[in-house]
């Protein structure tokens, strides 16, 4: 009778570990990793927010440093006033997508920029990217046709819907 007992424990132990792991919540994590890339962006932290950016992307771009790099020319850093101060917000994520090994999805993102060339806003989209719906990367489509995104990245599925960015709106104070 123990035995069957012992079984049975450990089966209701497992089946419950099982259902846990299968509750992840795969929002969280994308609305997790948004909040730090968003919070980097802010406080020019380049580094960090250059870890949020897809690999892939990093890689076409000159990769990690030369990014940096470039970033720090447009913006100014953290220990300067130099440039553009920047901040970027989020709306939720789209639907879900499985791409091949990947999953996907957009987000909605507001980017304002004050420098001395006056306020702006635009409204732009963020495609989120993971191999495992944990860790996720992002692309700014910020500018960029469609076409190109595409073209850049084949394994974007055809089913994601990305919207084109809207135009640069000057902000009146």
């Amino acid at each position: 009778m123990k035995p069957l007992v012992f079984t049975f424990l450990v089966c209701v132990l497992f089946f419950n570990r099982t259902q846990a792991q299968s509750k992840f919540d795969t929002t969280a994590a994308i609305n997790q990793r948004l909040k730090i890339m968003c919070d980097a962006v802010n406080k020019k932290d380049f580094k960090t927010f250059i870890k949020c950016i897809y690999p892939k992307l990093v890689q076409i771009t000159g990769g990690a440093a030369k990014m940096e790099g470039d970033l720090k020319k447009s913006f100014g850093d953290s220990s300067s006033k130099d440039g553009a101060n920047m901040s970027v917000s989020t709306g939720n994520p789209s639907k879900i997508i499985l791409a091949g090994k990947e999953w996907q999805c957009t987000i909605p993102e507001t980017i304002k920029m004050i420098d001395k060339n006056g306020d702006f806003v635009r409204k732009s989209t963020l495609i989120a990217i993971s191999s495992n719906a944990r860790d996720w990367y992002f692309i700014d489509t910020n500018n960029i046709p469609v076409e190109v995104i595409r073209a850049m990245f084949p394994n974007i599925s055809i089913n994601l819907v990305i919207p084109e960015a809207t135009s640069q709106q000057s902000i009146q104070n």
